[in-house]
């Protein structure tokens, strides 16, 4: 007796069964779905990036007030030295320890709110750039 021979596939294993219009239906979708997905990265990115700005210029609006008032405290810092100044050459007998302690802390005063000012005056004005991360 004689062993049927298993039958020969026609095609071979890899072939594809699915006719070329179909075939290239699939390519065209898979193609539109990733162009899709590119052009609403896109549209992300710019909105992220015009929110990024947004709060950039609010800060940097906010930060411009600050330094324009602190200045202004600065002047008022800078006219209390001299009220100080006035303070001992009115009055000689005043106790010269105290007038000295109070002078150094105006100085201190006028020097750290005019450091502050001058330090948000630079932030408002220096140049920030949106990296994506």
């Amino acid at each position: 007796m004689a062993t049927a021979a298993k039958p020969r596939p026609i095609r071979p294993v890899g072939t594809n069964f699915e006719p070329k219009r179909i075939r290239k239906a699939k390519r065209k979708m898979l193609v539109r779905g990733a162009l899709g997905n590119i052009v609403a990265d896109a549209r992300m990115g710019a909105e992220d990036r015009a929110e990024f700005y947004r709060n950039l210029r609010m800060i940097k609006l906010r930060r411009r007030h600050l330094a324009k008032e602190m200045a202004t405290l600065a002047g008022m810092v800078q006219g209390l030295v001299g009220s100080v100044q006035n303070v001992g050459n009115r009055n000689p007998e005043f106790n010269a320890r105290s007038l000295e302690e109070a002078r150094d802390q105006v100085k201190a005063a006028y020097t750290s709110v005019s450091v502050a000012a001058d330090e948000f005056q630079l932030f408002s004005r220096v140049r920030v750039y949106y990296v994506k991360g």
